[in-house]
């Protein structure tokens, strides 16, 4: 996985998260992955903890970077599937023969690894997310923001008619924007609620992590297509998820 200082190339995943193959008239029809058997078979490609850090597969690096990729897929239109452990860091790729098998002990709650298990219950909320709110199962997605030079892009979902919109921030910088918060354009103005924060499951309960104390107000002057914007403070490695305040 590429460190800092290097480019992504994220006008690339903009592309690919708004492809529509011709023969292909609805997202929802789509199967969307980042591993499966074909992909992570013994003698393929790595699986996504290996390949963020091959040194350390549960490293902050690795953990936080997978946390990326499985948001953006669930986050993204399509309808995602899940490999076998992608949902608990496993690291192992796939052996049809059987010999590497999916860690499960790793989620015992007394012998088991701790970064499992907290990436499982980031894994469960995460998809909890999708399913409460219907802008991410919806088709439209519009990437409103893919900057290379911060490595951070932001995609808008939203469903015709419902003022349900969602925003998803993606960072892939190696450091936390929050001195000044990040400036970033938002559909409406108002208070916007930060619904899912993946920097929140890395070391449950055992550090505080950088997030938006739950809302931020968009107030500010047009900007990335739309007709306000707000402050943001993104954390390192992470993706926010923001919903329009029902209640305004």
């Amino acid at each position: 996985m590429l460190g800092t200082g290097e480019v992504l190339g994220l006008d690339r995943l903009a592309a690919a998260l708004a492809f529509r193959p011709n023969d292909l008239p609805d997202f929802w029809r789509a199967v969307t992955c980042i591993e499966n058997h074909d992909e992570v078979q013994v003698g393929r490609n790595l699986r996504i903890p290996f390949r963020t850090d091959s040194n350390d597969r549960r490293s902050w690096y690795a953990r936080s970077r997978s946390r990326v990729a499985n948001t953006i897929l669930l986050t993204a239109p399509g309808i995602p599937m899940l490999f076998m452990g992608q949902e608990m860091l496993e690291d192992k790729q796939w052996d049809p023969g059987g010999t590497n098998l999916v860690f499960f002990d790793g989620l015992d709650p007394v012998h088991g690894q701790r970064v499992m298990q907290d990436f499982y219950r980031f894994m469960q909320e995460l998809v909890a997310i999708r399913k409460r709110h219907p802008a991410l199962r919806g088709e439209y997605c519009r990437v409103s923001v893919a900057r290379d030079n911060d490595r951070v892009l932001v995609m808008h979902r939203w469903l015709e008619g419902l003022r349900r919109d969602i925003i998803v921030i993606v960072s892939l910088n190696e450091r936390t924007f929050n001195e000044p918060n990040y400036q970033l354009g938002f559909p409406e103005a108002g208070r916007w609620l930060e619904v899912f924060n993946s920097d929140v499951y890395d070391d449950i309960g055992r550090r505080t992590p950088f997030g938006n104390g739950g809302a931020i107000f968009a107030n500010g002057p047009p900007m990335d297509g739309f007709l306000t914007s707000a402050g943001v403070i993104v954390p390192a490695n992470s993706v926010l998820v923001f919903a329009r305040d029902e209640g305004e």
